[in-house]
């Protein structure tokens, strides 16, 4: 029991070195050096905005045409600006939209030049087939960095803003607990 106990303590001391889930850019750190963190709360939040992707409905038997890796041409709304894109992913089931069209949803990603949230919305043409209706993209990545311990905020290794790698260390924690 004793064995077991130790061993789960060490384990917990790997875990005051909270990492990133996802490579990306770190968009918010929610704690400071001194704060007390409890286990299971959210510490940081990283988002890969380099890339975006956007689901929209074509209509069905067009869609069933498409293939992974189709170029693609996205008119951003509002700027009308262009940018090609890439399908990424068909839905095999068909959907129906308001006034029975027939639909399936097609995944296109497209590089991100800067400018463009979740909220950015856009339409999209592949093989000359333009989509149902507009939709709006969504980060690649966006990954809450949770604490698996509870302790104290001894030093905070990145700034709000930098870029991050998978696995990198994001906040060190220290426990007086687990080091007993």
């Amino acid at each position: 029991q004793a064995q077991r106990s130790y061993n789960q303590a060490q384990k917990s001391l790997a875990d005051l070195n909270v990492k990133s889930p996802a490579a990306g850019q770190v968009v918010e750190l929610q704690v400071e050096v001194g704060d007390d963190v409890a286990a299971g709360q959210t510490v940081a939040v990283v988002r890969d905005s380099a890339t975006m992707s956007i689901e929209l409905p074509f209509p069905a038997d067009e869609a069933a045409s498409f293939y992974i890796g189709q170029a693609a041409q996205v008119t951003v709304d509002g700027s009308f600006e262009t940018l090609a894109g890439t399908v990424t992913k068909i839905n095999a089931s068909d959907t129906v939209l308001t006034g029975n069209r027939i639909v399936r949803m097609v995944t296109i990603e497209v590089s991100n030049p800067g400018a463009m949230t979740n909220t950015t919305a856009a339409t999209a043409v592949v093989g000359g087939s333009a989509c149902a209706e507009s939709g709006t993209f969504s980060y690649k990545a966006e990954k809450n960095v949770v604490a698996n311990v509870s302790g104290e905020v001894s030093s905070l290794p990145v700034a709000e803003g930098a870029a991050v790698s998978e696995d990198q260390t994001i906040v060190v924690l220290s426990s007086d607990t687990l080091q007993d």
